[in-house]
């Protein structure tokens, strides 16, 4: 299990009295496996680090999921569209396994970043890699092959294949399940 000093910096190190200001906002929580952190048409107010487990994000589409993202120890998980504009997401983020968490109400975020301005640079640091994790999935999707995507997801996300059904890694890559085992197959 990571402790909250480790996920916080992953993302950017905090001066000490800024950590321990910052540190003290959170609360640990724990839920099972299968649980939805965060529901689709429901609005969010926290943000969380993974501390232990696993799990994805996903839309579903009538008898269709289509997963979005998976995370686990370390991880930020939000809904931003929850958290930034205040409306209800349109994702469902489900555990795959039994998680521990680091939450912070997005609310004392934002009072924090403009009380100390290393929080506030802790917070750029942490859009900003956001940002670029979409911008590289995006871009994955429009131009690489799907064999492509997979070898980029067993070099980048090694944990996913271990800890993830095929059904929702094929979802992921934008592939049939059939595709995937047929890649697999060719490695």
């Amino acid at each position: 299990m990571l402790s909250l000093e480790q996920c916080l910096d992953g993302v950017y190190k905090l001066p000490q009295k800024e950590k321990a200001e910052f540190m003290a906002c959170f609360k640990t929580v724990s839920f099972p496996a299968k649980t939805l952190l965060i529901k689709e048409g429901e609005e969010s107010k926290s943000i969380y680090f993974v501390a232990r487990g696993s799990l994805r994000s996903y839309y579903g589409q009538k008898d269709k999921e289509v997963t979005l993202w998976f995370g686990h120890e370390g991880d930020l998980v939000t809904c931003f569209r929850s958290v930034i504009k205040g409306e209800k997401g349109l994702e469902n983020i489900q555990l795959s396994e039994d998680c521990t968490f680091y939450e912070i109400a997005y609310d004392v975020l934002n009072k924090l970043t403009q009380q100390f301005p290393e929080i506030n640079q802790f917070y750029r640091k942490l859009m900003e890699e956001s940002y670029l994790y979409w911008e590289n999935r995006v871009m994955m999707l429009l131009f690489y092959t799907a064999k492509e995507r997979y070898t980029k997801l067993t070099e980048r996300s090694p944990f996913v294949l271990q800890r993830f059904p095929l059904s929702q890694i094929a979802s992921y890559l934008g592939i049939t399940q059939e595709t995937l085992s047929r890649i697999r197959a060719e490695k």
